[in-house]
């Protein structure tokens, strides 16, 4: 394990691991049902609203 990747080797592979699973996750959806969407959806109201921030640098 002592072999490095060159940064070239590591962006082909990446890509195309990320084709694979883009092509394999298309035929996987057109397979499976339709589910209604969430559009007419309404929550009970809260006492206390939560809230969470992702990725702001620790502000």
């Amino acid at each position: 394990m002592t072999e490095r990747m060159e940064r070239r080797s590591f962006l082909k592979c990446a890509a195309l691991t990320g084709a694979a699973l883009a092509a394999g996750g298309a035929s996987a959806d057109a397979k499976t049902p339709v589910h209604p969407t969430m559009a007419g959806f309404a929550a009970p109201p809260m006492e206390r609203i939560r809230i969470a921030f992702i990725g702001i640098g620790e502000r």
